[in-house]
């Protein structure tokens, strides 16, 4: 992890990659196996899933609860809950058919 933050009570799981620039904001908790690409922002109280895949410069906005095994695509802004193994892509984020 470079240039990497994670600000305070941040739970991380094992076997998590969190690639540099990122931001893992106030009381989140990513769970495990869980990708997060270069420059990603995750807001305050956001929980990620296990075997999730954040995408290089995604947005969770706070207070956001991303499923298991979903993915969010490159450059996304995710703001509502997306339930387990979900793929979403856009701004703002919609599910992939």
């Amino acid at each position: 992890m470079h240039n990497v933050y994670l600000a305070n009570n941040v739970l991380i799981g094992k076997n998590c990659h969190i690639h540099g620039n990122s931001i893992v904001g106030h009381d989140c908790h990513v769970d495990n196996n869980v990708t997060i690409g270069a420059g990603v922002f995750i807001g305050g109280h956001s929980r990620i899933g296990s075997g999730a895949v954040v995408h290089p410069n995604s947005v969770i906005l706070k207070n956001t609860i991303i499923g298991k095994n979903c993915s969010v695509g490159s450059g996304s802004v995710v703001f509502q809950n997306l339930p387990d193994n979900m793929s979403v892509f856009g701004v703002p984020a919609k599910r992939i058919i």
